[in-house]
């Protein structure tokens, strides 16, 4: 199990595009998330590329957690 804090922190430097803190964030959860995508397609190739889409969109998309972490925290 890994710890929820170091998530966060990988997190947080991964969406200021640190790169090595979203390689070790893909590191951990990849295998998990393709246990997931391999449990609905059945396919070990289509699993595969669930995965590599899966973390390419939140590697484009980081900013905008960013952003959104931004306004809820100011109660938007």
């Amino acid at each position: 199990m890994q710890d929820d804090s170091s998530d966060v922190a990988l997190w947080l430097e991964a969406i200021s595009g640190t790169e090595a803190s979203f390689a070790a964030l893909f590191d951990r959860y990849r295998t998990r998330v393709f246990r997931k995508a391999y449990a609905r397609v059945r396919y070990v190739a289509d699993a595969e590329d669930i995965v590599a889409t899966v973390f390419l969109e939140a590697w484009r998309s980081r900013k905008k957690f960013a952003s959104s972490k931004d306004r809820s925290s100011h109660g938007c």
